[in-house]
């Protein structure tokens, strides 16, 4: 790698982790849209026909909100089991436990992100009912084998694409019997909220849709607040601007990182079924069919991705660097000392962020044996470190931010974390 020594931090500017992925533009249409009358069956109608599937569409406030629908229509067996990706949203597994069942997470392969099919062979058991694989990171994992899998054990497959919505390069896994698509604040093509679930079994579309019928609606006031909030976030993540956020933050000794995660929380800190069990306002529904009607496919994103890492020391681990398909939802780095790596860039104006500030290892339940144990997941959320990504960055800023991750990582790795890389990926 030969980058040149007169590179510059940038100049009075800070980037953030993650540019919301929505222009000014699009949120001054959806200011617009207050004068409209919305027809909520129209733009029910014109959601679905976005997706080329025969499979039956719900339109949900949230991923969380489908897979409590999910569960409650399923109506599993006590302490029934729910295979999962071992790097997952903690709030998936506090749903899953909150139906009296109980997550079991499958070790991922770094190179690939994707569960262990060995592993899950070995985690099966009569009481595995549901395998619920992430595409994390804005990754695709092929889906074929899990299908296989889940066919021979009659269990039902479930895909979270929160992190991987790809435009129309991807509708889901046509095997998949359910594939679920978040359009939330800091996801691809945001509407500020709203998920779609993909659904093979019409009986089962049937019972979540009953379900959710019952459920209060979230009001239109609540969504115009939302669309405040994002639209000032919005601003406020401006390099310019977001580099005296920074320093303000400073000056008053608030922690960057807790301020900043609470401003973007999907849902805040509390009963969280509470929060989630309300079906979606119709200025929601207007703003995500007109979100996906506008919606690109991420190529120039895909190529400053590829530009990037080919930056990068070829010594550093990117998760899912042997991915067949990455979006670069955000940008993922494996190191020894993220903390101090974080520090160290955000002094150089890039705010970086742990674990992308919302993935977590998933516990693995009691008694479980050494070898069927989430350690690479694990190892991977302590070391990982989201830096920032976004078209806002010049080319001569990614490349100063390429030289300072080169100059700062620590290339003497224990022989023992070598080892756990080996023996894991």
């Amino acid at each position: 790698m030969n980058l040149s020594n007169k590179l510059h931090p940038p100049k009075r500017r800070s980037h953030p982790t993650i540019q919301l992925d929505i222009s000014f533009h699009d949120l001054n249409a959806c200011f617009g849209s207050i004068f409209r009358t919305i027809d909520k069956k129209q733009c029910l109608n014109d959601i679905k026909s976005f997706w080329h599937t025969d499979k039956e569409i719900l339109v949900t406030l949230s991923v969380r909100t489908s897979l409590d629908l999910l569960l409650q229509s399923l109506n599993l067996p006590p302490e029934s089991e729910v295979l999962m990706s071992g790097i997952n949203i903690r709030e998936m597994a506090e749903i899953i436990r909150s139906h009296g069942l109980i997550p079991v997470p499958v070790d991922i392969s770094i190179d690939t992100v994707a569960p262990k099919l060995e592993l899950l062979e070995q985690l099966v058991s009569p009481r595995s009912k549901v395998l619920l694989i992430a595409h994390l990171f804005g990754i695709i994992i092929p889906l074929q084998p899990y299908a296989d899998f889940c066919h021979k054990n009659n269990i039902l497959l479930v895909e979270d694409c929160a992190q991987a919505f790809a435009g129309k390069q991807y509708y889901g896994h046509p095997q998949a019997d359910v594939s679920l698509f978040s359009f939330g604040a800091i996801k691809s093509c945001t509407a500020l909220g709203g998920a779609v679930a993909l659904i093979q079994d019409k009986q089962l579309a049937h019972k979540i849709e009953t379900i959710e019928q019952v459920y209060p609606q979230k009001s239109e006031f609540w969504y115009l607040k939302r669309l405040f909030k994002f639209y000032w976030l919005k601003l406020l993540s401006l390099p310019s601007i977001y580099y005296q956020i920074i320093n303000l933050m400073r000056l008053l000794n608030l922690d960057v990182e807790s301020t900043i995660k609470k401003a973007t929380l999907g849902f805040p800190t509390g009963d969280l079924l509470a929060k989630i069990r309300y079906r979606t306002p119709k200025r929601l529904l207007w703003f995500l069919n007109y979100r996906l009607s506008h919606c690109e496919n991420f190529e120039e994103r895909i190529q400053r991705g590829k530009s990037f890492i080919k930056m990068l020391p070829n010594n550093l681990t990117i998760p899912g660097n042997k991915a067949e398909y990455n979006s670069f939802w955000v940008m993922p780095i494996l190191i020894d000392s993220p903390d101090t790596m974080a520090t160290k860039l955000r002094a150089e104006g890039f705010d970086s962020a742990r674990g992308n500030r919302s993935l977590f290892a998933i516990d693995a339940k009691p008694n479980t044996p050494n070898h069927l144990l989430p350690i690479k997941s694990q190892y991977s959320m302590a070391h990982i470190l989201c830096v920032p990504f976004s078209p806002l960055l010049t080319s001569q800023e990614s490349k100063y931010l390429a030289k300072l991750i080169a100059e700062n990582i620590d290339c003497e790795i224990d022989e023992t974390k070598k080892i756990v890389i080996q023996n894991n990926s």
